[in-house]
């Protein structure tokens, strides 16, 4: 199986630090193609390396060092033929990649932010190359906006349904605990660290559902601040699911 870079490049051409920033484009272009079109390893290690490691042995020594394979990279054993050896190729992520080699060079990462990044944000569009390419492009975008839509309409129920399971709760009077008063209600010997952990945590709870806060005098801080137990039961029990709160 050819490499990406023979089939933008054809033979004879190798992409390395010093290669004009035209070549490291028109490859980078391929590579966002590939991506835009589903495949989740577009890189093909052969045709990167050379932009930071001396030998290909050394760049695949850290990758499987520094990288997961099966989610960071994958590997392709193409068989040999007329009794030649067969060969290992290794695909990259465009995550990996970016980790791996682009941003370890400048100029490289540069090129890469320009044409990849900001073309996946829809900053800036590449110019489809066939008529298939173009239709392609228009589907993926028609299914990103109504997968960004869906998410969105969900989000909003999600929100919409713990408002109205809080306001149920507090349609009586309201009742206010501190993190600690709340954890030892419940035998939870608390560290300090882990208070304020769960403290910020049901501040954000408390701001995103627009309930009020309250504030108890401590003799350590001045004082600290309390939660309505609706939002703490929401919080212990992500971080103590063993727990019995209700």
């Amino acid at each position: 199986m050819a490499s990406e870079l023979i089939e933008v490049f054809g033979s004879g051409t190798s992409l390395t630090k010093d290669c004009p920033a035209e070549t490291l484009r028109a490859y980078f272009q391929h590579v966002l193609i590939l991506y835009k079109g589903g495949e989740a390893y577009p890189v093909n290690l052969d045709d990167v390396w050379m932009l930071v490691y001396s030998a290909k042995n050394k760049a695949t020594r850290a990758l499987r060092r520094d990288f997961i394979e099966g989610e960071d990279f994958i590997t392709v054993t193409i068989p040999g033929q007329g009794g030649q050896f067969g060969r290992t190729d290794y695909k990259l992520s465009t995550a990996c990649f970016e980790y791996f080699i682009a941003r370890k060079v400048r100029e490289v990462f540069e090129v890469y932010r320009t044409v990849f990044k900001k073309v996946a944000t829809g900053e800036v569009r590449v110019a489809p190359k066939t008529q298939a390419e173009m239709l392609l492009m228009y589907a993926q975008q028609l299914v990103e906006n109504e997968q960004r839509v869906a998410a969105l309409e969900n989000k909003q129920q999600e929100i919409e349904e713990k408002v109205g399971e809080i306001a149920k709760r507090t349609k009586t009077e309201v009742q206010y605990s501190t993190i600690v008063g709340f954890a030892k209600r419940f035998g939870i010997d608390l560290p300090l660290q882990k208070a304020a952990t769960l403290g910020t945590v049901s501040k954000n709870l408390c701001r995103q559902y627009q309930l009020e806060m309250g504030t108890f005098p401590d003799p350590r801080f001045g004082s600290v601040r309390t939660y309505p137990d609706s939002v703490l039961y929401d919080t212990f029990e992500k971080y103590y699911p063993n727990v019995r709160f209700r």
